[in-house]
């Protein structure tokens, strides 16, 4: 009985050895695979984060430059002007801008039915603000003076006034404020 417990014993050994020997190689292609694959995502992620970094700090930039600057649109064009001065004369005359102290004045775009956009840079923040603040006098003369905003500023501030257009609809007092939606709590008083 010993010769026969001895003999299985050895058979169970011969077997876990050769077990082993077949799993091993094969789980340890499987892990090796593995440690290839999460290195690969490793340098990919990192990659992508430092794109994504660079990209902020682009954002940032072009933010930056166009802090000081403004669009007009709508405001006709004639040929052979010289858009400074038409500028400066609508500054001073339409939005109550004494003496604007301007960097740059130009229109953008191709040459068309409609007048092509201005985009006006002032030496002074505190005229541009003061452009902006009076731009309510435009109401219904079919001329837009907008912050000069870079094109993902553009589709947050897009988002946000479909949320107040949303709340608006629902009876909410909603409005917007540095391209952030403000809702009130409050519902809107009907006039009726």
């Amino acid at each position: 009985m010993l010769q026969i417990s001895g003999s299985v014993e050895d058979i169970q050994d011969k077997v876990g050895s050769q077990a082993s020997t077949v799993t091993t190689p094969a789980l340890h292609e499987v892990v090796e695979t593995l440690e290839v694959k999460m290195k690969s995502y490793a340098e990919a992620t990192k990659s992508a984060h430092i794109s994504f970094c660079q990209e902020q700090e682009i954002e940032k930039a072009n933010q930056f430059a166009r802090m000081k600057n403004v669009r007009i649109s709508g405001l006709p064009e004639s040929e052979k002007e010289e858009v400074k001065s038409v500028v400066i004369k609508f500054l001073t005359e339409t939005l109550d801008i004494p003496n604007p102290d301007l960097a740059h004045a130009y229109r953008i775009g191709n040459k068309g039915a409609q007048p092509r956009v201005i985009i006006v840079k002032f030496v002074d923040q505190a005229q541009r603000d003061m452009a902006l603040a009076n731009k309510a006098i435009l109401k219904g003369q079919r001329i837009w003076l907008d912050p000069d905003l870079t094109p993902l500023q553009v589709e947050a501030r897009r988002k946000e006034l479909a949320k107040v257009k949303e709340a608006q609809d629902a009876g909410f007092v909603a409005y917007l404020r540095d391209s952030q939606a403000i809702i009130t709590k409050r519902r809107r008083q009907s006039s009726t």
